[in-house]
């Protein structure tokens, strides 16, 4: 699949987007720090750090409060999520498309 020229512009420009970037962006847009965010979804101001600087992974649960809290799809976090995992793991870059978006390119 080809990237769009946006894709193009923000991988060579902010590198690949991540969770921990997405999750950084997602909080400051909103205006929350890091201990209200943790708040808000149950966890601690010392995970969403580790969540944002990309050395550990939110469980399933906690992924599903933080998209309550941003109103984004689950599935575009869990997509993030199993790129970096794979990535981590000496995978290289893989693409991973959950059903939510599949449904959502069809449409």
């Amino acid at each position: 699949m080809a990237k769009t020229s946006a894709e193009k512009y923000l991988e060579e420009n902010f590198g690949r987007l991540t969770f921990a970037k997405a999750l950084k962006a997602e909080r400051t847009t909103a205006e929350l720090t890091q201990q209200e965010l943790a708040g808000k979804i149950g966890v601690t101001k010392q995970a969403i750090s580790k969540f944002e600087n990309g050395s550990d992974f939110p469980s399933a649960e906690t992924v599903k409060r933080i998209a309550r809290v941003f109103a984004m799809p689950y599935g575009s976090y869990i997509e993030l999520i199993v790129q970096d995992f794979a990535e981590k793991k000496g995978f290289g870059i893989v693409t991973v498309k959950s059903e939510e978006t599949q449904k959502k390119k069809m449409a």
